[in-house]
């Protein structure tokens, strides 16, 4: 699918890797992308970003919507506000996500079960099945879905789920015009990383402080790197694809054994 004159919808798209996305997304000549975090519209930093992106882009091309994934109500009548508007939604970006190891519920609520109602209600829109146009959801995952990082049991589980669901779609959804993909970043200079390095309290009380000093010394690479890759996946990767990327390389799939043996000695 070419991102050119489609319309997308990024979730957790206010900072960090979310914010490039969109910025990626309407450099590409997306017609229109919607923004879809927690802040209420007012917010000093909902109207610092927005100011930001209409120094580049038209502001008709993209809007800004208060919106908490893990109130299904709330999703649905946002998406379905964008699906109104704009005749469709052409892609769904899974990509609001935190990091708060003490708080298993929330982390679970917000980086798995929120990703699933949110999948499966675009699938229903896009669906030609359901009389929809097709399109692609791209879930980002995390490279701790693929490899062990014990810094992060709780976090890495919920990314491993969420690997393991779309690589469960790959044989049927793309029947009915829906690609389902995910992407797994490597470590990323944003403030989920920073809080990392900054506070030993955000991991669990039992993970050994070597732990984290092998954590926090990964290289961070830049989220346009992430960005460029999410671009790719989506116009590229087949239905059930989990593609790794990290240390700002281009991405690889994870079924390609000798690319991802080549890519993981950069992790070293």
């Amino acid at each position: 699918m070419d991102i050119n004159n489609k319309v997308g919808v990024v979730t957790g798209g206010l900072r960090g890797i979310g914010y490039v996305i969109v910025q990626h997304f309407l450099r590409r000549g997306a017609k229109f992308v919607a923004i879809f975090d927690l802040d209420v519209e007012e917010h000093e930093e909902v109207v610092n970003a927005l100011k930001q992106l209409e120094q580049e882009f038209a502001a008709q091309r993209f809007s800004y919507y208060c919106c908490d994934v893990t109130n299904f109500k709330k999703f649905i009548a946002c998406y379905d506000e964008v699906y109104t508007t704009n005749g469709a939604v052409d892609i769904l970006v899974n990509n609001a996500g935190v990091f708060a190891e003490h708080d298993q519920d929330l982390t679970v609520a917000v980086n798995f079960t929120s990703v699933i109602h949110c999948t499966m209600h675009a699938i229903e829109r896009m669906g030609t099945n359901k009389g929809g146009k097709g399109g692609v959801i791209v879930t980002i995952g995390s490279i701790c879905a693929l490899i062990s990082l014990s810094t992060i049991p709780v976090y890495s589980a919920t990314k491993g789920a969420l690997a393991c669901f779309v690589r469960s779609t790959k044989d049927y959804n793309a029947k009915y015009g829906v690609r389902i993909v995910c992407l797994c970043p490597g470590m990323t200079k944003t403030k989920m990383t920073h809080a990392v390095k900054a506070i030993k309290s955000y991991c669990l009380d039992f993970v050994p402080q070597k732990f984290i000093d092998q954590h926090i010394s990964m290289h961070l690479q830049d989220p346009n790197s992430v960005a460029s890759a999410v671009v790719e996946i989506a116009e590229k990767g087949k239905s059930g694809d989990i593609w790794l990327q990290c240390c700002d390389q281009p991405p690889v799939d994870w079924e390609n054994k000798k690319a991802v043996e080549q890519y993981l000695k950069l992790l070293k």
